[in-house]
């Protein structure tokens, strides 16, 4: 990745960021398409995501962080994640992005684009210090490979921050990917017929849901070796005893701990 790395303003980066991914936006769902705002505005918030868990562990873990981020997809989280001093991604997908590889270019931003997938990731044990998983597990038909993987790759005492819809949260509201109302209702099989050959809201080649989990304990038991595992929530635990027996089934993200010490 070179010696000298550029940080950017992160207003400068944004407009950045958003020129490129409305350019890709633009290109391969036209601005015609009754969700082109909705896909924009997502794509940006990848890029404030990756500012946010960027930021989350420089303050946890205290140093410049070695990060894998599987699934890279448009690079927003990779890009806002290496925009904090110190840190060296590697974005990680089964196809090239050109959203971040001419943003890569333009901004010098130390982040390396890898293809290759999740169920053999190519890195070498013990590598990283943080892995991103970030709305992608859902996506996974081998999600056993995937995060056997991921602890593989991992440094001893390293954390994977993962983030998969709890699906609980969206038993009578829209689902997270389709806007389908009730979706997560119905058995997976189901999900998939009625977006496709009910609503028609996708295409089935680009249908891409494999799973959406119920508990916090079906998430974390494909990752073998590891030691801890947490919850985290986007709003403060409210007290009694009733909310812990639901947190299970409520997290907004979850950070997974490889067992040993950090080097």
């Amino acid at each position: 990745m070179g010696d000298i790395h550029y940080r950017q303003d992160w207003l400068s980066l944004e407009a950045m960021f958003r020129e490129e991914a409305t350019a890709a936006i633009d290109r391969t769902i036209g601005r015609t398409a009754t969700h082109y705002q909705e896909a924009v505005a997502f794509a940006i918030g990848r890029l404030i995501e990756g500012r946010q868990v960027g930021e989350f562990f420089a303050i946890r873990l205290g140093r410049p962080l070695c990060i894998l981020d599987v699934g890279a997809g448009n690079g927003g989280v990779s890009s806002g994640a290496a925009n904090i001093s110190g840190h060296k991604l590697h974005a990680l997908d089964l196809v090239p992005n050109s959203t971040l590889r001419s943003l890569t270019v333009r901004t010098r931003l130390p982040i390396r684009q890898v293809i290759g997938g999740g169920h053999a990731i190519p890195y070498q044990d013990n590598t990283f210090d943080v892995v991103f998983c970030l709305e992608t597990l859902e996506h996974v038909l081998d999600t056993s490979a995937l995060g056997a993987e991921i602890i593989r790759v991992l440094r001893p005492g390293g954390i994977c921050m993962l983030t998969t819809p709890a699906r609980l949260k969206y038993l009578f509201r829209a689902d997270p990917h389709f806007g389908i109302h009730g979706l997560l209702l119905l058995p997976d099989f189901l999900q998939r017929f009625v977006a496709v050959n009910v609503l028609r809201r996708v295409p089935s080649a680009l249908y891409d849901v494999v799973h959406i989990f119920w508990t916090l304990r079906g998430v974390t038991e494909i990752f073998p070796g590891h030691n801890e595992i947490e919850p985290l929530f986007n709003n403060p635990e409210p007290p009694g005893t009733l909310w812990f027996h639901f947190r299970n089934l409520l997290w907004d993200r979850i950070l997974i701990t490889k067992g040993g010490l950090s080097e």
